[in-house]
């Protein structure tokens, strides 16, 4: 039978152990040009689609604001090209 080795695992301290991943997506951005500028990489810098994401956004719900409605137009464009 096969001996075991006599080095065991040690549990490094807390202070070293990498911290843990976060299990929900990062938060949407809190500022206007912040919002928009998270479109435009995906839009390929196309500041008339960003417009009409938002204006189609703004039919569904009218009474968001600026910053919800980019926020929206993001979430829209990344689920609908999955």
């Amino acid at each position: 039978m096969p001996r075991r080795s006599s080095k065991r695992r040690l549990i490094p301290p807390a202070s070293k152990r990498p911290a843990p991943r976060a299990l929900c997506p990062p938060a949407p951005p809190a500022s206007l040009e912040a919002a928009r500028q998270r479109l435009r990489p995906p839009l390929n810098y196309d500041e008339a689609k960003i417009d009409r994401l938002v204006a189609m956004e703004r039919e569904r719900t009218p009474h968001a604001t600026e910053i919800e409605l980019l926020n929206a137009a993001y979430d829209r464009w990344v689920h609908d090209n999955r």
